[in-house]
């Protein structure tokens, strides 16, 4: 408190007549406040910085005086935090019109008070985004060369699969891998690699697939794109379906 009252006296110092003949000036009562406590944050700094008492007006006085005589410009802006009585702090925007005398001296400011707490906490979380986006995609591209360097040097497709798994472990959430071949002549798969739940598995005596017209594994084929589904029990459902697994499924 007394740093505040040391504020508002060394204001009055400056402007002893806004105090003294109140009726000649007005300080809108949200706005006005607001951009004046808002100000103070940026005094204290400046006191601090040249060693001076924050708790007496005529440190205030001496470092306020030319700011506020002088005050420049048609419109004011100030953004700045307040504590809410939920006890939670909230972003706020103040922006104002200086009115003046016949003078051209700043006797009143008029304008409005908008909380943009919702504001700066979407754009705090968009900007994490963005640097969580750029770490994730540095991480892929390490491990698509690795995955590249594994498949120059391999020369048994066992070792291909096993870096195609440690790629798709690294890059999703994933507790299965299975790599089968396709006989465009046959309009088959077969085959070729099986791992779940940590264990590989045999697939040498898993018959052929036929490769259908609708289901996610057979569009994925016809196509050559990647297909994506959110429940692949659910998809395959009325297709031939083979469960392998430790558990068998």
């Amino acid at each position: 408190m007394k740093i505040l009252d040391a504020f508002w006296q060394g204001i009055r110092k400056v402007m002893p007549a806004a105090f003294d003949e109140p009726s000649r000036y007005a300080l809108q009562k949200s706005v006005g406040t607001f951009v004046m406590h808002g100000f103070l944050v940026s005094v204290l700094e400046y006191i601090r910085s040249k060693g001076g008492s924050v708790v007496e007006a005529e440190t205030y006085a001496a470092a306020m005086e030319k700011p506020l005589n002088e005050l420049e410009g048609d419109t004011l802006e100030a953004e700045y935090r307040v504590l809410h009585k939920d006890g939670r702090y909230r972003n706020l925007y103040n922006r104002g019109i200086v009115l003046r005398d016949e003078h051209g001296k700043a006797r009143r400011v008029i304008g409005q008070t908008v909380d943009i707490t919702k504001h700066k906490v979407a754009d705090q979380e968009l900007r994490a985004a963005n640097e969580r986006a750029i770490i994730e995609y540095e991480q892929l591209l390490e491990r698509i060369a690795a995955l590249a360097q594994a498949l120059g040097a391999s020369h048994e497709l066992v070792y291909i699969y096993w870096a195609l798994r440690e790629f798709s472990i690294a890059s999703v959430p994933c507790d299965g891998l299975f790599v089968s071949l396709y006989d465009p002549l046959k309009d088959v798969r077969t085959a070729a690699y099986g791992w779940g739940d940590g264990v590989e598995f045999d697939v040498s005596a898993l018959p052929p697939m036929p490769v259908t017209t609708d289901g996610p594994n057979s569009r994925a084929v016809r196509t050559a794109a990647v297909v994506i589904t959110d429940n692949y029990m659910k998809t395959t459902s009325g297709h031939p379906q083979i469960i392998v697994g430790p558990d068998n499924g």
